[in-house]
């Protein structure tokens, strides 16, 4: 019974069940919709996601950047400024109840303006791209274009509560409660389609779901202030905004960096690539991006716990707990990579894919330095859990080469957008991320060193194996 209970209140595990269910959508719901609906339908279902990704950017920055604001005021700070100063501590014994009030009702006032921003950015996406498809804007397409954008300021305005109660490390409470609401979200879905429901209802469907689970946010927001014994009579607090203004717009600079490079490699190979090349880059880009998802979620599912050892001054239990969780995450990512290498090409034959997976060599060097960049990024989240956001002169600085060498380079193959991509960001960075973190952890670079890059090791030996035994390395 303790095991079943740990598992319920564990957030790793609970974010691994939130993962799956995203991952049966796209396995369950995905291909009955390529063979209900025709061609436009599909790309305007296709659109619906895609959209929302470009015009969230801003408020899941200021999502994961407010998280640890919360944080550091649960852990009893009145400074939310980042903390430079790696080992200060700012917090107490107790929760600042009062700041967080404050921060609440400035992070309101806040998102009223995001979801008038994020919700004109769909809806004009929406329009522009629906009447690319189609000869003329019907009244189901205008709809549909208006369902979303309700539904999207909506439940932006509404994600001040799930910032909380995740800043509250209340991690594994909303990942149970978004593991039911996926399943049923799907299961409804694919009931419609059953039905020969239409487009506009399936998105009607899809769209209340998430409205639905903003109201459920905001009702556990609710009860667990009136478990605590907290009535809200805070105010907006400039300040706070100003300490947040930094590591806001600097993380949306990595982050665009970052993963937005992959998107433009994938829209240069579209342009300049050979159909078969592009569709085998695109799906190992897709499967890589899963691979390192769920590798990740032993560090993503604690993030506002090592924000509250940061407020503490607790290094030394923050330190090894990073160590042990990044160990794991590359170790998982590696033998992923490992398995597509032996497996990955055996069983698209077995299902008769239309696409294959590149060569073993290429796909070798792809997941070595996919592997890199990841523990690169995963150095930075250690900075960033003090709100921290370092070496964004750096990311701008390899994107313009990067871009700049995709402008001069014209027949591409895999390998060529993988260096091009990828070794200008590994150079510029060079060991500089990982002799950072080490300092803000306060251990060595070498002790830093041989607990995350060792998993890595693997992915090398593998390509050393495999040029070895074939006696060619392309």
């Amino acid at each position: 019974m303790s095991v079943l209970y740990k598992l319920w209140n564990s957030p790793t595990f609970t974010q691994y069940g939130k993962f799956f269910v995203t991952l049966a959508s796209a396995l369950f719901l995905l291909p009955i919709v390529l063979i209900t609906f025709n061609t436009i339908e599909i790309s305007i279902w296709l659109l619906l996601s895609t959209s929302t990704m470009i015009a969230s950017i801003l408020s899941q920055r200021i999502q994961v950047t407010f998280i640890r604001v919360v944080s550091f005021a649960f852990g009893g700070a009145n400074n939310y400024d980042p903390i430079v100063n790696h080992g200060e501590k700012r917090g107490n014994t107790g929760p600042n109840w009062i700041g967080i009030q404050d921060i609440y009702f400035t992070l309101g006032k806040t998102f009223i303006f995001v979801s008038f921003f994020t919700s004109f950015v769909i809806v004009v996406v929406l329009l522009f791209g629906i009447n690319n498809m189609v000869t003329n804007l019907t009244n189901e397409y205008i709809t549909i274009i208006l369902i979303v954008g309700i539904s999207t300021f909506f439940t932006q305005n509404y994600l001040k509560y799930n910032i909380f109660i995740m800043g509250f490390n209340e991690v594994a409470l909303v990942n149970r409660w978004n593991i039911l609401f996926g399943i049923v979200s799907i299961l409804g879905s694919i009931i419609i389609l059953s039905l020969n429901g239409n487009l506009l209802e399936l998105i009607v469907w899809q769209m209340i779901i998430p409205m639905v689970s903003s109201l459920r946010d905001k009702w556990l927001f609710c009860y667990y202030l009136k478990q605590k014994n907290v009535d809200f009579n805070g105010k907006f607090d400039v300040k706070i905004l100003k300490a947040v203004k930094d590591p806001l717009w600097k993380s949306i600079v990595v982050h665009i960096s970052q993963m937005g490079m992959i998107q433009v490699s994938g829209i240069i190979m579209t342009i300049n690539g050979d159909p078969a090349i592009v569709a085998t880059y695109l799906f190992t880009i897709r499967i890589f991006t899963l691979l390192a998802e769920f590798s990740q979620v032993p560090i993503n599912s604690i993030q506002p716990y090592f924000s509250r050892l940061r407020v503490e001054g607790n290094l030394v239990i923050l330190s090894n707990i990073y160590k042990k969780r990044i160990f794991l995450t590359m170790l998982l990512f590696s033998l992923g990579i490992i398995f597509l290498y032996l497996s990955g090409n055996y069983i698209l034959e077995i299902i008769k894919s239309n696409v294959v997976l590149p060569s073993n060599n290429i796909l070798l060097i792809m997941g070595l330095l996919y592997g890199i960049e990841r523990l690169n990024i995963l150095y930075f989240g250690i900075l960033a859990s003090a709100n921290q956001i370092i070496m964004y002169i750096e990311n701008i600085f390899s994107s313009v080469i990067t871009l700049f060498c995709f402008l001069i380079f014209k027949d591409l193959d895999i390998l060529t957008v993988v260096i091009i991509l990828w070794i200008p960001r590994i150079l510029i960075y060079h060991i500089k991320p990982l002799k950072i973190a080490a300092n803000s952890l306060q251990i060595t670079t070498k002790h830093l060193l041989i607990y995350t890059f060792s998993p890595i090791i693997l992915i090398l030996i593998a390509l050393i194996i495999d040029i070895y035994t074939k006696g060619t390395y392309l």
